[in-house]
């Protein structure tokens, strides 16, 4: 986890060599609370030149909730905000280990 050998390329070079692919990565970890959240599948993105659909699962009110499409275009920073105001009203199934901010 601390040494990422180079995932991003390599999922960016299987986008490249697929006619097809959808890859699913969960922004929340479980173990705790981090902010800010990892970028890494903004950067794959950016790189393989695809959106990043978001997608919620609310447990709570147990329903999916489907967020706005982030182009590769707009900038990780940018691509960030929305995540974390999509997600904000996500009610996580272990929200004491969801950070949302430097608070």
């Amino acid at each position: 986890r601390r040494s990422p050998h180079g995932i991003v390329d390599q999922v960016v070079d299987a986008f490249n060599q697929s006619d097809k692919m959808i890859l699913a990565v969960a922004p929340e970890g479980t173990r705790s609370p981090i902010y800010p959240w990892k970028t890494g599948f903004l950067a794959i993105a950016h790189k393989a030149q695809v959106p990043v659909v978001l997608v919620g699962f609310d447990f709570k009110h147990k329903t999916v909730k489907f967020g706005p499409s982030l182009e590769h275009h707009n900038s990780i920073d940018e691509n960030m905000h929305a995540v974390y105001s999509f997600f904000i009203d996500i009610n996580a199934k272990y929200p004491d280990k969801v950070k949302y901010s430097e608070q």
